[in-house]
């Protein structure tokens, strides 16, 4: 995840295409999209994405919170951060991006 740039990288390591502030339920939070084109013909789509029609889409928390959680799952997951200040749990985990309710889960 670089912030400053506004970009994610998926596993596969594709660059992220949009990047936008939003509002889910009306708490702040950041949606990431990747290229449609990419995720279709990508040969671990299923696995990155549930999206038949789209491609790869996360919701993430604003950054302080987002850095906070994704370092709470390294620590839980055994894995810690790297000097850099990388968090892998967010790409190595890429369903659960964040600790909101998906719609299929209720």
């Amino acid at each position: 995840m670089d912030w400053d740039k506004r970009q994610a990288v998926c596993p596969r390591g594709s660059t992220s295409t949009w990047w936008s502030p939003a509002s889910q339920r009306g708490t702040p939070a950041i949606v990431v999209k990747f290229d449609k084109q990419t995720c279709q013909a990508c040969p671990v789509h299923d696995q990155c994405t549930r999206s038949r029609t789209g491609g790869r889409s996360l919701s993430l928390q604003p950054r302080e919170q987002q850095e906070a959680l994704d370092q709470a799952r390294a620590e839980q997951s055994g894995r810690s951060r790297s000097p850099a200040g990388d968090a892998p749990a967010t790409a190595a985990c890429p369903r659960h991006t964040s600790n909101t309710p998906s719609p299929r889960s209720r």
